[in-house]
C-alpha cells in the first residue's frame, strides 16, 4: 500500500490564496526551500510568530492532492 502525501495551503496576510500542493509544490509555488515551509509552519503553530507574513496549514487527505 503506498502512502499518501499530506497536502498543504497557503495563503498571504491578506488570505489570499499562493499554493496548494505537497510541502515540495508549496516550496516550489513559494519560492523557499522545503525546509523553510517546514520551520515557518512549525514556528507559527508554537506562536513563536504573531502575525505571519505567509500562513501555511495541512489539508485534510484528499485524493486532490
Amino acid at each position: 500500500m503506498s502512502r499518501r502525501k499530506q497536502c498543504y495551503i497557503a495563503y498571504n496576510q491578506a488570505d489570499e490564496f499562493l499554493a496548494l500542493g505537497t510541502v515540495d509544490e508549496v516550496a516550489s509555488a513559494l519560492g523557499v526551500t522545503v525546509n523553510a515551509v517546514k520551520s515557518k509552519m512549525s514556528h507559527w503553530k508554537r506562536g513563536d510568530i504573531k502575525n505571519p507574513r505567509i500562513k501555511i496549514y495541512k489539508v485534510e487527505e484528499d485524493e486532490s492532492c
